[in-house]
């Protein structure tokens, strides 16, 4: 499993966040964590190179670093 670390900013954001929108997030990064072995990330371009995005609905959570650990693509 991997584990998932907020910036600081980031948990300020969440924490401002509706409850119910900041739970669906929370939920959404632990599951993440838990499946990621199965998903297939979408890798960013450019100057985000190495980066990759993931969305809970209309939220952009963040860009994702997977440590320097390899994620097999397709």
């Amino acid at each position: 499993m991997y584990q998932i670390y907020l910036l600081d900013a980031a948990a300020r954001e969440l924490a401002d966040l509706d409850k119910s929108v900041r739970q669906r997030i929370i939920q959404r990064m632990k599951w993440l964590a838990e499946n990621l072995e199965d998903l297939n990330p979408v890798a960013l371009r450019g100057d985000l190179a190495g980066l990759y995005k993931f969305r809970v609905g209309d939220y952009r959570v963040g860009l994702l670093d997977f440590a320097g650990q390899s994620l097999n693509q397709p």
